[in-house]
């Protein structure tokens, strides 16, 4: 009768096959880790699109229709710039057509007023992060409702947004430019920045984030709307 001996591992092997384990095993966390880093981003990125498009889409359908009133104007450059737009909308419950007056449009009394205000603790005009959330110079886009001089706040339309910086400090402007047609236009950019947690690896980071810069992704929506007048 043959007897077959069984021989085990030496420890050269295991050694070896111990190694071989530990690097597939960074392999593989590695790569499940840069997969949670890609979802992450595609996750944040699809975020901040939503909301940009969101506010955007708001305001198309509150200014649809509109007849414009005034603004307070901060500057000049290529038409009218200002923090606040006011109009009036058509009066829902009243009749389209008025058979004494078939040209006139049944304008609602209240004036309607779309601001970009400062929220919180933040300063809008010193290029910091004055309420510590990582963003410079973001506000609130507010739709008051005016009657009799007394202004109401109807709703918050949206937190934390601003403008892409083009005008210098990121601030949310609308510009209405009247000059080359009879009906004037509103312009806005709406700029929305998600902040990457995750991705903030030291204090270099902190800082950078602090400074309105480190890892962080954003969307800029472009109102275009036709106003009457």
């Amino acid at each position: 009768m043959t007897r077959t001996r069984q021989r085990g591992l030496t420890l050269v092997e295991v050694v070896v096959s111990s190694a071989i384990f530990v690097v597939l095993l960074s392999m593989v966390s590695g790569l499940l880790s840069s997969t949670a880093s890609v979802t992450n981003l595609v996750n944040e990125v699809t975020t901040a699109q939503t909301e940009a498009e969101r506010v955007v889409t708001f305001l198309r359908e509150e200014l649809r229709g509109a007849r414009s009133t005034d603004m307070v104007p901060i500057g000049v450059g290529g038409g009218e710039v200002a923090d606040q737009v006011a109009f009036f909308t058509v009066d829902a419950s009243a009749p389209l057509f008025d058979p004494a007056a078939p040209q006139a449009v049944p304008w609602a009394s209240e004036r309607r007023i779309l601001r970009f205000e400062a929220d919180g603790a933040e300063v809008m005009d010193d290029d910091m992060d004055n309420d510590g959330d990582f963003l410079v110079a973001e506000g609130r886009l507010a739709l008051y409702v005016e009657v009799g001089g007394v202004e109401r706040l109807l709703a918050v339309i949206a937190e934390n947004v601003g403008s892409d910086g083009r005008d210098g400090n990121g601030r949310l402007r609308f510009t209405v430019d009247s000059s080359s047609q009879a009906m004037p236009t509103v312009v806005a950019d709406v700029h929305v920045e998600r902040i990457m947690t995750e991705a903030i690896k030291g204090p270099e980071d902190l800082q950078a984030l602090q400074a309105g810069r480190g890892p962080r992704v954003s969307h800029t929506s472009r109102l275009f709307v036709t106003l009457l007048n």
